[in-house]
């Protein structure tokens, strides 16, 4: 749908012909197309890969836009377009669609030199107040899983993590959820959340509303991992400084 500025109504430039992936087809959003004005079909220039994590790939994206830098964003969680959320917390939420690790060894490295923070921050809109509402909260979760895990276990854990992940998005504060992959050499793993703050996470670990996935994604941990940890941080953006660098700290989360 295509929406010029002070329009009460949209036009249609892509879709109503069926799923596919012609020019003119949506299938589930897993490709993007640039629209050429006053034209019904478009040029791929996102996805059309099929399914996956690489920077050629979507896996169901709920939502594709392009923000005023021209860059285009795809989300799987839909939580930085929640009105639930504060302003900055929708515009960290755009740049974490840009998380990705710097070092191959993120599962034991250090928390913070293992993730691109600076270009995360780099990437936030310049309407960023670094004032108001400018500390979010980290977990990680660093594992190890058994050596005798079967197949069977590890399909059922991945789908468990699927649910627990879409019941966390539905609270609207989770920001970001990125996982890795286990080592071959040693099965360890990291995978971290980044909220909007610690309250969001608490109620979705402790509240009563929690879904069953969830709850036996914590009960089976101990029949999953040999280890199991988790690490909590605080991230906090402050302001561009003199060099035009926007300044960011994450240090651990202590109890009030």
């Amino acid at each position: 749908m295509k929406w010029l500025s002070g329009a009460h109504t949209g036009e249609i430039v892509g879709g109503r012909n069926g799923g596919g992936s012609a020019a003119n087809q949506l299938d589930g959003c897993r490709e993007n197309s640039k629209m050429v004005s006053k034209s019904k079909t478009g040029i791929t220039v996102a996805g059309g890969n099929g399914q996956g994590s690489n920077l050629n790939e979507f896996y169901s994206p709920w939502n594709i836009f392009v923000d005023s830098n021209g860059i285009m964003h795809a989300s799987i969680d839909n939580r930085y377009l929640s009105s639930l959320i504060s302003s900055n917390s929708r515009l960290l939420a755009v740049a974490l669609t840009n998380l990705r690790t710097v070092r191959s060894d993120y599962a034991v490295a250090d928390y913070q030199s293992s993730f691109n923070w600076s270009e995360i921050v780099s990437l936030l809109e310049p309407n960023f107040n670094d004032d108001d509402d400018n500390e979010f909260y980290i977990v990680a979760f660093r594992s190890q899983l058994k050596s005798n895990i079967t197949s069977s276990e590890l399909k059922h854990l991945y789908s468990l993590d699927k649910y627990s992940h879409k019941e966390a998005n539905a609270s609207g504060g989770l920001l970001k959820y990125w996982f890795g992959i286990p080592r071959l050499e040693d099965r360890r793993n990291l995978a971290t959340c980044i909220w909007t703050n610690r309250d969001s996470a608490v109620k979705v670990v402790r509240g009563e509303n929690r879904q069953q996935p969830h709850v036996e994604a914590m009960r089976i941990t101990s029949k999953m991992y040999d280890e199991w940890k988790m690490e909590r941080y605080i991230i906090k953006i402050g302001s561009v400084n003199k060099d035009g660098i926007r300044t960011w700290t994450i240090k651990p989360f202590e109890e009030q």
